[in-house]
């Protein structure tokens, strides 16, 4: 990487992202912390510098917009990618700022963030990272964040099939440095994934304690609402009934069928059985495209009366954030 806008020599980017909030960024990244030449150890615990770097990039093509094309030629015709990498490398030097990650042997410097927005950037600002992609079955994503965090149920499903739609694009247009892991096969074979991870990232399998996976604490996970009434990031023991993978299972045959409504072509891209999954009649036809019409009245009334507010307030800005954010409560 290019160090000449820091004073220490930076270490290879390495983002871990989940396909949302929910699907074991927390778990995959105390597993890859344990191996000697990763640099997990960072204050800053979830930095969300990928998923803003949509807002980075408007930033960079609102200024590249007043620059006249002349001087941008007389600099070079490589200007704007440089203008890109340059900010991603300042990012970078600061998110590691506060270890000697070089002197102490560490080839890569770890983050995470569960959500794969700004993905399609990542290149731009930061080619030399290598980026750790969590995929969860769906079902147990949902039916975990409205467990832990009182997400309407409608909303998770679509944002979940949303982000696998782009997260297969993704795939599609920048293979290489690149590695997507399901969470139940992490979960049911963390020795062959890690492998393949580390395989990514040219590191030496052999100097892991792959003996350490089973005393692995859990971290935030919704079992946690059991014992303490909320869900905290405090390590726990993993109790011998700990079991993260199937609890959709208990769901009426009507959220069910809403679900593979929805989302069951992005289910099945990521390799999950549509297990319990019915012919659909006529009847079930017609009420799943009524939900449908009524979700997008509920949310045309929300993006308007948001609207309005913005304007009386002068915030048109935060508008579009908000529609971005806040779309859980549906």
């Amino acid at each position: 990487m290019n160090s000449s806008n820091s004073s220490k020599p930076l270490a290879i980017p390495c983002f871990l992202l989940g396909i949302g909030q929910r699907s074991g960024t927390n778990y995959l990244h105390s597993l890859l912390a344990k191996h000697p030449k990763i640099c997990a150890d960072t204050p800053i615990r979830e930095d969300f510098v990928v998923a803003q770097l949509p807002i980075m990039e408007a930033f960079t093509a609102t200024v590249e917009h007043y620059w006249n094309p002349k001087w941008v030629q007389e600099i070079s015709t490589a200007a704007s990618g440089q203008f890109r990498r340059s900010m991603g490398d300042g990012i970078w030097g600061f998110l590691q700022s506060f270890y000697e990650v070089q002197s102490n042997g560490f080839k890569y410097f770890l983050t995470k963030t569960p959500s794969i927005n700004g993905l399609e950037f990542v290149r731009q600002y930061f080619p030399q990272a290598r980026i750790i992609v969590i995929v969860r079955d769906g079902r147990d994503l949902v039916e975990s964040g409205m467990k832990s965090f009182g997400w309407k149920f409608e909303y998770a499903v679509r944002d979940w099939a949303n982000n696998v739609r782009s997260l297969i694009k993704f795939e599609k247009t920048s293979p290489g440095n690149f590695c997507r892991v399901r969470f139940e096969d992490l979960f049911s074979d963390p020795r062959g994934e890690l492998s393949k991870i580390f395989g990514m990232l040219e590191l030496d399998c052999e100097n892991y304690d792959f003996g350490d996976i089973e005393q692995a604490p859990v971290i935030g996970s919704s079992e946690t609402m059991h014992t303490s009434g909320n869900v905290h990031w405090k390590p726990q023991e993993k109790s011998k009934n700990f079991k993260p993978v199937g609890r959709w299972n208990e769901w009426l045959e009507s959220r069910k069928s809403r679900f593979y409504w929805i989302a069951s072509r992005e289910l099945e891209a990521q390799g999950y059985d549509l297990i319990n999954k019915k012919s659909r009649s006529f009847s079930e036809t017609l009420t799943q495209s009524v939900n449908d019409m009524f979700w997008l009245i509920r949310r045309a009334v929300y993006n308007s009366v948001t609207f309005l507010k913005a304007m009386k307030h002068g915030r048109i800005q935060k508008f579009w954030r908000q529609i971005k954010t806040s779309e859980k409560r549906f």
